[in-house]
């Protein structure tokens, strides 16, 4: 099944349309170590991390983001769950992730586009702390 779009939610805020996201990935550490006299260098798993997740988006109409941003930035970090939904032509859930997230950067940029028009984006970096495949 092929996902068409997605639709990320997080908890507090407005539903918001992003264009792009990346990172959403976990990795288990490969811890090696030699059991006694054995030659051969043994493996095993370790300590579990999640990349970052980072979202963008071209449209400027809303500052809660940079809001949660700031409130870490001055020590009152809030986390949240963050739930990512694939969604099929029809808009319904192929597959759907939830991850506790807390706000890493921001970034506003602007651009000319092909019309000569002013393009503005906007890109958020989130800190996951864990995350899940629930559907």
């Amino acid at each position: 099944m092929a996902a068409e779009s997605f639709l990320i939610t997080i908890d507090g805020f407005r539903a918001t349309v992003f264009d792009a996201l990346d990172g959403l990935s976990g990795h288990i550490e490969v811890v090696e170590f030699q059991d006694g006299d054995d030659v051969i260098l043994r493996k095993r798993p370790g300590r579990v991390a999640f990349g970052n997740i980072t979202l963008r988006r071209g449209q400027l109409d809303s500052a809660e983001f940079y809001r949660w941003w700031y409130a870490a930035r001055v020590g009152k970090l809030e986390r949240k769950t963050m739930t990512v939904a694939f969604l099929d032509k029809n808009r319904k859930p192929v597959l759907e992730w939830k991850a506790d997230v807390w706000p890493v950067s921001w970034e506003i940029a602007a651009e000319t586009g092909a019309r000569g028009d002013l393009i503005a984006l906007e890109q958020f970096t989130l800190a996951v702390e864990s995350a899940e495949l629930v559907t």
